[in-house]
């Protein structure tokens, strides 16, 4: 939010556009430098996906269109009831 209000006294409504991507990337490259200097892994690797199975993201991507697929169901039910067919 301060990044914000900074952002609008300095360059307007386009510096508060600005400001959360800017603040951002400055944190990233400011932890990629303090890591280096610590002699560390900069970025660290992601953990490998679970051998039994599916990756995680693919799971939630096909619950979440499960879901969706039974809203739409679900509403086209109910507007056919409405309108009298079936």
């Amino acid at each position: 939010m301060t990044g914000v209000v900074i952002g609008v006294s300095v360059c307007g409504i386009l510096g508060a556009l600005l400001a959360t991507p800017v603040i951002a990337t400055g944190r990233e490259v400011l932890h990629y430098i303090n890591r280096k200097m610590k002699a560390q892994e900069p970025i660290q690797a992601e953990d490998p996906a679970p051998e039994s199975g599916t990756p995680p993201t693919k799971n939630w991507l096909s619950s979440l269109l499960a879901g969706l697929q039974r809203l739409v169901r679900s509403r086209s039910r109910k507007s056919r009831q409405g309108s009298g067919e079936e």
